[in-house]
């Protein structure tokens, strides 16, 4: 790894993914020009590669590259600002193979292009945009009508879906400076564009389709109006409660004692159109709290025992609910002893087989995979399974190698199981 952009690497050692403006010029170059659909230059392009790096090279704080670090491998982007002829010069840390991808500010991004760098000759590569952007401009306001600046803007294609579109760091807006992508990982079919001080958006979406309008600021994600792109601008008010979001508290108790468990480990999901929005811990305290929720989400807290769960007698549980408006949620778990249920696997012809896996999860897809134990059929075709009560899934696991690859199937089996030994179920293999 070159030295020209140790440099860089220093600045943003922290960041697993972060973009960069071109290195300092180095032998490794690759010129190109950035067209429309119709041929035309894209002006004021950016074009952006992939630099791959492993942990070892990335140097600290200090600009020192410590060979003795282990972890997976980083990305930066340089990257280079195309001319009024959509032409440009992009400077590489060294030879190799590297994708680009070209980012208009009025076009959709180009499809990546995989160039090979060379030290002896500069690398030419023409790429094309993708079509023209439409646009949703919108002002958002608070309920005195005041501008409400700084709050990031997505949407949602509402009926049918389009393509997701991944956020650009380096891509350009008039209205906000820079698309900017969230702070947590969100379900969204737009980029991200950050109010300016007029409190005004203006959105690129793929199509002319209707888009239900998002915003969200310090964790609080606020739902808003359907909006379409080319309409008149969309005025949108978030009122103060919705600014602050909602409260959730939780406890945990032993289900037959009724005593409080002061060592439960809470752990809180939120949704965001069926997926995961976010996952965090509550306080360290009996009763946790969770603040800044988006109001009218599917939200559930799963409660387990401290350490590990599987050397205690009571088994992890999760409730699900909607986050509340105005009023705090106040919920109590209880923990129940664990459920056992024998699992009987049997061929089609009702012969007990042995030495298969059986493995079981949480139908819902609630409680995490890690509760769940997994075990192996007898010579009687038995297995005894240790799963928290409630709905459970069970699967004969049905490994196969088919052309070098390792391919899992089976046959599944849904129960609802209580504390305790349960009746035996029996799985038969088609």
């Amino acid at each position: 790894m070159c030295l020209a952009v140790a440099g860089v690497f220093a600045l943003m050692h922290s960041d697993r993914r972060a973009t960069a403006s071109s290195c300092t010029p180095t032998p490794f170059r690759v010129r190109g020009q950035v067209v429309d659909p119709e041929g035309r230059p894209c002006e004021a392009a950016n074009v952006v590669a992939d630099v791959w790096v492993h942990r070892s090279e990335w140097p600290d704080a200090n600009g020192e590259t410590p060979r003795d670090h282990e972890g997976t491998d980083y990305v930066f982007q340089p990257s280079a600002r195309c001319d009024d002829d959509g032409r440009f010069m992009l400077f590489l840390p060294s030879a190799g193979g590297f994708t680009l991808h070209a980012e208009p500010l009025q076009h959709q991004p180009s499809q990546a292009a995989t160039v090979e760098v060379t030290r002896a000759d500069v690398t030419q590569v023409r790429l094309q945009s993708g079509p023209p952007w439409h646009w949703i401009e919108g002002l958002i306001l608070d309920p005195a009508s005041r501008p409400m600046s700084g709050w990031h803007v997505f949407g949602n294609a509402v009926g049918s879906r389009v393509a997701p579109i991944q956020t650009l760091g380096r891509l350009l807006s008039d209205s906000s400076g820079r698309f900017q992508g969230p702070a947590f990982s969100l379900a969204s079919d737009t980029l991200t564009v950050t109010t300016d001080g007029n409190g005004r958006f203006r959105l690129p979406v793929p199509d002319r389709g209707e888009f239900r309008m998002h915003a969200h600021r310090n964790g609080v994600v606020v739902d808003g109006p359907i909006a379409i792109a080319e309409e008149p601008v969309v005025s949108w008010q978030i009122e103060y409660w919705q600014q602050q979001g909602s409260v959730a508290s939780a406890v945990a108790t032993d289900a037959e004692t009724g005593a409080l468990l002061d060592d439960a480990q809470f752990t809180l999901v939120t949704k965001l159109d069926g997926a995961t929005l976010w996952s965090r811990v509550g306080d360290d305290a009996p009763m946790r709290t969770w603040s800044r929720l988006t109001p009218g989400r599917m939200t559930c807290i799963v409660a387990a025992m401290g350490g590990d769960p599987a050397t205690s007698h009571l088994a992890p549980t999760a409730t699900e609910f909607f986050t509340p408006d105005r009023e705090p949620k106040e919920l109590v778990l209880q923990l129940r002893p664990w459920a056992f249920q024998r699992v009987v696997l049997r061929d089609s012809e009702g012969r007990p087989v042995a030495g298969h896996t059986i493995v079981a999860n949480d139908p819902r897809g609630i409680l995490q995979q890690a509760f769940y134990a997994e075990g192996t059929t007898d010579h009687r075709g038995m297995v005894t399974m240790r799963v928290p009560p409630g709905p459970v899934r069970y699967r004969a696991v049905d490994t196969r190698v088919v052309e070098g690859l390792t391919c899992y199937g089976g046959e599944t089996a849904d129960a609802t199981v209580t504390s305790g030994e349960n009746p035996p179920l029996v799985i038969r293999m088609q």
